[in-house]
């Protein structure tokens, strides 16, 4: 029967008081609590192969696909998989079902995306029949809000397809063709239907195609998008009318102003208003969200032990159960969105009144009249899959902090803690950060007073003041990078969505400030090995950030950009101008003769000097920078003097850069807590606030290149083996500390196990997405030292899966191979990795360099006797570490480490590469595919922190199975007290009983951070100078 002939049916059954007056028996019992088991159970019942083929509930109930229910069965796994509760290796239905609906995108064949039903209908009830494979609009509504969760949520799934299908799909929405009398969208594509304004469809796709406009990088479709749903949304805010209890309701239609709409109907038009207005829709202030999701409190009773399929006060068929479709839609709705669990629980509690045999459930309450009239079995599979995503969202609850989740007296719901070592802060705002690492949600505390949820699954990079209490909060989607950003005001709870233009994409944030009318934000795209500073204004009326006529210029902030991460950036306005420092360089921005075009100026520029902080006052502007010579290791340079102005050793520890007396100075560090107020001041100047990496992917290797290093730094801080302290160092920041190490850890974990793990691109000659086993070397090694210092303090679920893939080398670009190439005679049938000809890498065929294979080879052997792998792998990674050895003479008669030769410049050096990449090769060789010609790398020295990588291999090799004297050790020793390896491999000495004496000016070397990768260094120089201090009185 068709939705309308249904309702006008009721409502005269109703006033003509016929006999369809149930008695008020408790149809609802029996009463149960359903859980993660229960979910599971019915998950069980969805047919793995086509998850939404079943009985549908038409005219002769056909077994049908039905592609709302594989939407429903799609947004429910993939709620699941958000809440992290879906194991990685079961994502089979979400990707059975999300490749259906792609591949039955245009069943009819007409050339118009779209989704229906498989059958003809005569959806009005109006003698009119549509025909097979319409496009309805709730079904494509649906279907695309499935969909772009999938995109959102899943890093496999197949986004620019996606985006591509969706893009279609809302099109014909777009033009004028397919829109009601009054201006909402068509209720199908058919002309049938073109004639009634039907309110929950159009409300419905309005809050997906706002949702879609933050996908759209062509600026007129993304504005033709959002009129599109501003349009619907006017009508909605029109026609609106107001139940008893003061909630916003809406009529079935124009044509049936009378007859409200049922409870899945008015959660389709509920949904589509909160999707809209967290897509920031132009009219959001417009809606009062409060009285729209009040309307739902109307059909149930006050204590919400009765539920009624239509709103009370309506006099419709008040004794009608709801069915399975309208319970699943509507829990859906209160797990998501109510404060108090008490609602969602009681509605929860009914569904075992519908449960039938074998598992299932049915349309109806089996002791409820429609439900012994249909003999108690009538098995939907399209509302069972509403239940699945209702239950999905009841038992696996992800949704961000709100005001309403605080307890009285007893501060943050359970799970939130504060993110350590962030700085959110402007001249009026404070927001302090809090995060739950389970749900991935966070909230800031805005001044001390108010509490503003972030959307889910993200976290801030940086809160620019805009104006007096009002600052602009750009974020980034955790573990795809997408940008966002809001509009935060003090005194209000709410974020307000401003979009950005497509330009920043996924670019990497490097710093954002407010200039004069505009905000200039720079990014880093590793792509073009550039920082690109982008001009842009905002626009109050369209909420949205766009380039102004400066657009995008490129900034040389470092001499060497590479894949590693790059120095800060350091910002600050004076006297009308923008001064930018990071690395070697300073820039003046300033508007130019024409005033809205930003003119940027290099007023310095040293190869070899390290900007640490940046002063501009009034009086003065001044960079302290770092530089290579111990006499003059700290300078301050006057920006105005354009000239050194005073300089320390490197036995002295300049910071706080300030001119408090006058002239610019700087204090000296000379306490323990001088150390902890400079440990502060170099965090707060670190990217994205404070918070550096955390939460990206690894796409452009910053979970390797930069995340990994920091988080190694940390964990060596608080390694027992290298120094006994009974004074510790960085006593009143260590907890803070470890909080910060223990979040990232939990999200590194997430990102294994759940998210799109160590794929990289940057490699990749095509930009495909690879692993590569240095990466996973390095990770795996960082997780078993987490592991080994902090006594399992917090668990990772991802290890033992990702110990197994690193060992094996599973789904890596390199393959384990012995013959030496190049080699002596001395290194044959030893191991060695190399990169398969033919793989899309640029060199394709030819062995990788030592610190690549080291860096497996360490992770691999590293504690090999509390986390053992396979012998044959084990002993793979110690003959990887043999090789090296072997090849680059520590193993030769006299050996290269023999104390002869210390006098010799090259004394603690050595090669990066060997074999023929060292040497080159030509075309005729057929070496390379990629590179069939190559010069090769020659004399190149390996930088000290690949050496320490190398010699950090043999350590662990030589913990697994000796295999080294004791000069060797010694060598390594020296090396690091003699600056030709690095501090980072204290702790790995430390376990061959190896202790370097660091000396003062050597720590001080290491201590100063610019960029994240320098906390491996700089933690273990904070010991040092500690107990140097103490020393010292």
């Amino acid at each position: 029967m068709s939705r309308r002939n249904a309702v006008l049916l009721i409502a005269a059954a109703t006033l003509a008081a016929a006999a369809v007056i149930w008695m008020a028996r408790d149809w609802s019992r029996p009463a149960c609590a359903p859980s993660a088991q229960t979910y599971s159970e019915l998950l069980g019942q969805i047919p793995a192969s086509h998850p939404g083929r079943g009985h549908s509930d038409y005219p002769g109930n056909p077994v049908a696909d039905i592609p709302k229910s594989y939407a429903m069965v799609l947004a429910a796994e993939l709620n699941r998989l958000r809440a992290g509760a879906l194991p990685e290796r079961d994502r089979s239905l979400i990707r059975t079902a999300g490749q259906w609906l792609l591949d039955h995108c245009d069943e009819d064949g007409d050339g118009i995306v779209g989704w229906g039903l498989p059958f003809a209908w005569d959806a009005y009830g109006d003698g009119t029949t549509n025909p097979a494979h319409t496009e309805y609009t709730i079904t494509t509504g649906i279907v695309v809000n499935a969909l772009l969760d999938w995109a959102d949520s899943d890093f496999d799934a197949p986004q620019g397809r996606i985006v591509a299908t969706v893009s279609r799909a809302l099109a014909p929405y777009l033009g004028g063709r397919f829109v009601s009398p009054s201006g909402l969208f068509a209720y199908s594509l058919d002309a049938n239907d073109l004639h009634y304004d039907c309110f929950n469809p159009a409300a419905y796709l309005a809050g997906q195609m706002q949702r879609f406009s933050h996908y759209v990088a062509d600026r007129k479709l993304q504005a033709r998008t959002r009129q599109a749903s501003d349009r619907v949304m006017g009508i909605l805010l029109a026609h609106r009318k107001t139940d008893p209890g003061g909630g916003w309701y809406w009529s079935y239609s124009l044509q049936e102003s009378n007859v409200p709409n049922d409870l899945p109907h008015a959660s389709y038009i509920i949904d589509g208003i909160r999707h809209y207005m967290d897509g920031g829709g132009a009219l959001s202030p417009s809606f009062d969200w409060e009285a729209v999701y009040g309307h739902l409190q109307t059909f149930s009773s006050k204590d919400h032990s009765r539920w009624h399929a239509f709103p009370a006060f309506s006099g419709i068929d008040r004794d009608r159960p709801p069915r399975l479709y309208d319970l699943g839609m509507a829990l859906y709705l209160f797990a998501r969105h109510d404060a108090a669990p008490e609602r969602a629980r009681a509605l929860a509690s009914t569904i075992c009144s519908y449960g039938a045999d074998g598992g299932r459930y049915a349309k109806w309450p089996r002791s409820s009249k429609p439900g012994r009239e249909a003999g108690g079995d009538l098995i939907i599979q399209e509302y069972e899959a509403y239940l699945l995503m209702g239950l999905s969202y009841y038992c696996f609850p992800h949704k961000p902090f709100s005001p309403g989740q605080m307890v009285s007296g007893a501060g943050l719901a359970a799970g939130y803690v504060p993110v350590p070592l962030t700085f959110f802060e402007t001249p009026t705002l404070r927001a302090d950060l809090y995060f739950d690492a389970d749900r991935l949600t966070g909230i800031l505390r805005v001044n001390g007073k108010q509490w503003v949820a972030l959307p889910p699954r993200t976290l801030p990079m940086k809160l620019v003041e805009w104006e007096p209490g009002h600052g602009l909060l750009l974020s980034r989607e955790l573990w795809t990078n997408r940008w966002q950003c809001h509009s935060v005001r003090d005194g209000q709870t709410d974020l307000e969505a401003l979009a950005l233009p497509p330009d920043l994409g996924t670019l990497l944030f490097r710093q954002a400030v407010a200039f004069r009318d505009r905000l200039v934000v720079i990014a880093y795209d590793s792509t073009r090995n550039q920082n690109i500073l982008f001009d842009l204004a905002f626009t109050e009326p369209e909420k949205r950030l766009i380039l102004k006529e400066s657009g995008r210029q490129v900034l040389l902030l470092s001499a060497d950009l590479g894949y590693e991460q790059q120095p800060h950036i350091l910002a600050a306005v004076r006297n009308g101008a923008l001064l930018l420092a990071g690395g070697p360089s300073v820039y003046s921005i300033q508007p130019g003769r024409d005033p809205d075009r930003l003119e940027l100026t290099r007023i310095f520029f040293n190869r070899n000097w390290r900007a640490l902080e940046l002063l501009a006052s009034a009086r003065n502007a001044a960079v302290l920078f770092q530089a290579p010579s111990q006499d003059e290791r700290f300078r301050i340079y006057d920006l105005q003097s354009k000239q050194t102005v005073r300089t320390f050793d490197g036995e002295q520890i300049p910071f706080h850069l300030n001119d408090e007396a006058g002239p610019v100075s700087a204090r000296v560090v000379r306490t323990p807590a001088d150390l902890e107020a400079l440990f502060l001041l170099d965090v707060r100047n670190s990217a994205a606030s404070g918070l550096m990496s955390a939460g990206l992917n690894n796409d452009e290797g910053e979970v390797v290149w930069s995340q990994s290093y920091y988080l190694n730094g940390f964990v060596d801080f608080f390694d027992p083996s290298l120094y006994p302290e009974p004074d510790l160092p960085l006593l009143r920041v260590r907890n803070e500390i470890a909080g910060r190490l223990d979040l990232e850890m939990k999200l590194l974990d997430r990102l294994l196990s759940e998210g799109p793990g160590l794929r990289c691109r940057v490699f990749s000659t095509n930009r495909e997405p690879a692993r590569y086993a240095v990466q996973s070397g390095k990770i795996l090694l960082l997780l078993k030292r987490y592991r080994t210092v902090t006594r399992d303090r917090i668990a990772l679920g991802s290890f033992d899966s990702f110990l197994r893939d690193t060992a094996q080398l599973r789904g890596h670009r390199e393959v384990l191979a012995r013959s030496a190439e190049g080699g002596s005679d001395s290194t044959r049938g030893l191991p060695y990795l190399m990169w398969p000809k033919g793989i899309p890498f640029p060199y394709d065929g030819a062995g990788v360099p030592y610190n690549h294979q080291n860096c497996w080879a360490a992770g691999i052997l590293y504690r090999a006797d509390r986390y053992p792998v396979p012998q044959e792998t084990a002993e793979a990674a110690r003959g990887i570490a043999d090789f090296f050895l072997t090849l680059e003479g520590f193993r030769g008669n006299p050996p290269k480490h023999d104390r002869r030769f210390e006098a010799s410049e090259d004394y603690f050096r050595w090669y990066y590469w060997w074999g023929k990449a060292k040497t080159g090769w030509d075309s005729r060789e057929g070496v390379s595919a990629n590179t069939p010609t190559w010069r090769g790398d020659g004399e190149n020295i390996a930088l000290p922190r690949y050496r320490t990588f190398d010699a950090i291999a043999v350590l662990c090799a030589h913990a697994y199975k000796p295999f080294v004297d004791p000069s060797l050790l010694s060598y390594f020793t020296s090396a690091v007290e003699g600056d030709g390896l690095e501090l980072f491999l204290l702790p790995y000495l430390a376990s061959a009983e190896k202790r370097p004496s660091i000396c003062r000016a050597l720590a001080i070397r290491y201590l100063r951070v610019d960029s994240q990768p320098d906390y491996r260094n700089a933690m273990l120089a904070y010991r040092s100078l500690h107990r140097d201090l103490r020393s010292r009185g």
